[in-house]
């Protein structure tokens, strides 16, 4: 269970949200839908045009439905993205306090034998001239030890640094990826909804079509007429509300690619946070440390 979080926030790094193939597909489908719809109402309304117009304001009502499929694909896909994201957010801080224990608590042994020394050397400075001829070479070995745990942690500590910086910015972009989800999630159910709606205004006009060649033909043409405004008007909404979904991707897609960034960033410093190369110069201190008290207490 230890490794979940960490195997959720590795699978929230490496996945690359990328809209485009779907966002295209809605686009085109939604665009083409209400063109199609245009072009077809748009052919003179008599009766040899019957069959033409027919064709097209049915292959209007197949784009429909492909839009539909289009924009439940894209919001699924962004949900599963943003499900990711927040999903390695939950696993931040303990992956932070866990690289961050250790080098703190390098830190705390690195300080205190620092101070350790240092009384030690104070110590020294009070003793006699002729005394203390046998401290500066213990001294010297304490203080270097000492030097090169403080060079060997610093790394350490950078990137426990790092780590902090990068989590703040990998959830501001799960905060930032929200609201777009939202509207993602908003504008492609319009879009499976009004797609599901177009068949009603169209039925309509392609039924007053049939009575074209009835009599008396101009009022058989108006009541025609009267039916396209709103096969047109029902094949824009489909067209708006997929306009709206493709853009809301988009602006998902911009808080994935930066979750991606700081991700990247994150999971290059955690190696670095470690305090292994430390260890060895603290144990010489400590030894170091040792072997003075022992000669001071003689």
């Amino acid at each position: 269970m230890i490794l979940l979080p960490v195997l959720l926030a590795l699978n929230a790094a490496a996945a690359k949200y990328d809209p485009s193939a779907d966002r295209a597909a809605l686009r085109s489908a939604a665009t083409s839908c209400h063109a199609t719809m245009v072009d077809a109402t748009g052919l003179p309304l008599e009766t040899d045009k019957v069959p033409a117009i027919m064709k097209g304001v049915d292959e209007s009502l197949r784009l429909a439905r492909t839009a539909a499929g289009a924009a439940a694909a894209l919001d699924a896909a962004a949900v599963k993205r943003v499900a990711e994201m927040a999903a390695g957010e939950a696993a931040l801080e303990r992956r932070i306090k866990d690289a961050a224990g250790p080098v703190a608590a390098a830190r705390k042994r690195t300080d205190a034998y620092a101070a350790e020394l240092a009384k030690d050397k104070q110590k020294i400075e009070t003793l006699p001239d002729s005394e203390r001829e046998k401290y500066p070479p213990r001294v010297a070995k304490g203080d270097a030890a000492l030097a090169s745990a403080e060079g060997a942690l610093r790394p350490a500590e950078d990137a426990v640094a790092v780590m902090g910086q990068r989590a703040l910015e990998m959830k501001a972009a799960v905060r930032q990826s929200r609201k777009p989800l939202a509207e993602v999630s908003a504008a492609s159910s319009s879009t499976v909804t009004l797609a599901g709606e177009l068949p009603a205004p169209a039925s309509e006009f392609k039924n007053r079509l049939a009575e074209l060649g009835q009599e008396p033909r101009e009022v058989s043409r108006t009541r025609a007429q009267q039916k396209i405004e709103p096969a047109r008007g029902a094949s824009l909404l489909v067209f708006q509300a997929a306009d709206r979904a493709c853009n809301r991707a988009d602006d998902v897609r911009r808080a994935s690619s930066a979750y991606d960034d700081a991700a990247s960033a994150f999971e290059e410093a955690l190696p670095k946070a470690t305090p292994a190369p430390a260890a060895p110069f603290l144990d010489a201190a400590q030894k170091a440390l040792e072997q003075l008290r022992e000669l001071l207490k003689k």
